[in-house]
């Protein structure tokens, strides 16, 4: 199996999809050590790293349906002001998304 050194040595940019985030948070023990360099590297912006307004909708869902607002936080946190993640959206659609969803009550915040 290739090591993440080799598969990353000529690596300058990344797309990353919702699971690595997802890993991030929960601590997956199967992927938290690699997923955990990979961000390591994108905040020290060894490598670009990139996302999407529908990965942090798809993050955001399930902990605004259960009303968790701690792991919300966390994935905003992550994705929108702790990292150089490069994410084009506008600021209120990915919060407000999750919300209508879950059929919530409350307005977006």
């Amino acid at each position: 199996m290739i090591k993440l050194d080799e598969a990353l040595a000529a690596v300058t940019a990344l797309g990353l999809d919702t699971p690595p985030f997802i890993y991030f948070i929960e601590q997956h023990p199967s992927y938290l050590t690699v997923v955990r360099e990979i961000f390591r590297r994108v905040d020290s912006m060894a490598i670009a790293g990139y996302s999407s307004m529908i990965t942090l909708t798809e993050v955001l869902t399930q902990p605004k349906r259960l009303q968790n607002s701690t792991v919300e936080n966390e994935y905003l946190s992550l994705l929108l002001y702790s990292s150089p993640l490069i994410i084009q959206l506008p600021n209120v659609l990915p919060t407000c998304a999750p919300v209508i969803a879950c059929g919530h009550p409350t307005p977006c915040n």
